[in-house]
């Protein structure tokens, strides 16, 4: 009796230290994530999968040093032009 007496306040005490562990881990990890918010996107993009390519851009595109690359190899878009109506006009009587 007494040896299961300890034995569940043991496993009491050690859910009580790991909660306050995982307490303390998520309190942290709450304050850096409100202080650099882009950090959620790159936690969202490593867990996606190792079979996927990722490039993290930043949303405004500043301080990123392929901009220029980038910018010097897409071509220029230009709308395209109307296509020719393949109908013919028919004159009425």
């Amino acid at each position: 009796m007494e040896r299961s007496n300890l034995m569940a306040g043991a496993e009491a005490h050690r859910i009580r230290v790991t909660s306050l562990a995982e307490n303390e881990r998520m309190k942290l990890e709450s304050e850096v994530l409100r202080e650099n918010p882009l950090l959620i996107q790159k936690i969202v993009a490593e867990r996606l999968s190792d079979k996927m390519q990722i490039m993290m851009v930043p949303m405004d595109g500043r301080n990123f040093f392929a901009n220029e690359v980038f910018r010097a190899a897409a071509p220029a878009v230009e709308p395209p032009a109307p296509a020719p109506s393949t109908r013919k006009a028919v004159a009425r009587r």
